[in-house]
């Protein structure tokens, strides 16, 4: 895992090539709220006035979390997605606050409640924690049964819980870091009156700041026909291998296909199994950045280009997931399926982008791009 370690607990094999993860998540308490799947936005999250108790087996950074082992402190909860680009800036908002606060007793404890397929496969989920720096506890809430437990609704999002177990805040939305750290500092001085603490944090991006004045970028593009963005999609080829077409005449922040690909419902698939090149997937952004959420069988790492304005993408211009080919073509490179920064212009424009697939089997479940502050 790219040199860094992390402590597993209680993973077995079962077939061989494929990783089975045993995860229990044992709720002490009757279940309360609904499931949703929104990301962005500040938001109070309602739930129950006393904090549910939990057991999670599947963790890293402890041999297994059961949240009632915390309540002789206070205790910050957050659920996050690993398959999301906003929820791993979450994580690094974390680490900061348990750098800050660890040594006047604030737990903080990480919950992985995935919403994408990539993100439910135990290793890429520990790699992005491994990526993260984090050394608080985190669980593996696979089948976000401690994410219904608490109501949660968004992502991420945060509980914070005093000592005993009762719920001191409740925060939600990649927007609000301020927020929650006023709240862990608003209790930390509730049980120790005049304990100086810090400035509340910079925000670590422009777009952190609910008061920023921003350039936009494109919305966050999911794949997949439930999306409506692959422009060119055929209802006729869905779930299947099909030829399509690039018309040539595109709107900005839709997506085509050009070449044979697979459209599912949440995602867009190549194989090189059917021994066609020529494949590649195109859209016009607006931001400054570009990331992408790919998946592939472990073992079997696909290559897969990037072009932008019709040329390979100027070195000026690689993300941190990008590496030249001996021809010097920039391609992605990492061994995980977790989010991949493709793409990091020098500023804030308009381009086309151009997704080329060449060896092995590949799926992408969104593009997300990066907004940047007005000068």
């Amino acid at each position: 895992m790219s040199g860094r370690m992390v402590r597993m607990r209680r993973v077995k094999r079962h077939m061989p090539g494929a990783l089975a993860v045993a995860l229990f998540v044992l709720a002490l308490s009757a279940p309360s709220g609904g499931r949703a799947e929104a990301e962005e936005g500040a938001a109070p999250i309602a739930g129950p006035a006393a904090a549910p108790d939990f057991l999670i087996r599947e963790c890293v950074h402890a041999d297994s979390i059961h949240l009632a082992d915390y309540l002789d402190g206070p205790v910050l909860l957050m659920f996050y997605d690993g398959g999301l680009v906003t929820n791993i800036h979450a994580l690094r908002y974390a680490r900061e606050w348990d750098r800050r606060y660890r040594g006047d007793g604030l737990s903080i404890i990480a919950v992985h409640a995935p919403l994408f397929e990539p993100s439910k496969v135990l290793t890429n989920a520990i790699e992005v924690v491994g990526a993260s720096g984090a050394a608080f506890p985190v669980g593996f809430d696979m089948e976000r049964r401690v994410y219904d437990l608490y109501g949660v609704s968004s992502l991420p999002a945060f509980v914070l819980i005093r000592p005993g177990g009762a719920i001191a805040a409740r925060i939600s939305g990649e927007k609000a870091y301020a927020d929650v750290e006023r709240a862990i500092q608003d209790e930390l001085r509730r049980l120790r009156p005049g304990t100086v603490l810090p400035l509340i944090a910079k925000p670590f991006r422009p777009w952190d700041d609910p008061g920023a004045d921003l350039l936009k970028p494109t919305p966050l593009t999911r794949l997949g026909y439930a999306s409506g963005n692959i422009a060119n999609a055929d209802s006729g080829l869905y779930d299947e291998f099909g030829e399509y077409g690039d018309p040539g005449d595109r709107m900005r922040g839709a997506v085509f296909l050009d070449g044979n690909w697979k459209v599912g419902a949440y995602s867009v698939s190549y194989s090189d199994s059917l021994g066609r090149g020529g494949s590649r997937m195109r859209i016009i952004y607006s931001g400054k950045a570009v990331w992408i959420l790919p998946a592939f069988e472990s073992g079997r790492i696909p290559r897969v280009y990037v072009k932008q304005d019709r040329s390979y993408l100027p070195a000026d211009a690689w993300g941190k997931d990008i590496e030249g080919d001996q021809a010097g073509r920039p391609y992605i490179r990492t061994a995980y399926s977790i989010p991949c920064q493709i793409v990091d212009n020098p500023a804030f424009g308009t381009h086309q982008l151009e997704i080329i697939p060449a060896e092995g089997d590949v799926s992408f479940y969104y593009l997300f791009f990066e907004a940047a502050a007005r000068k």
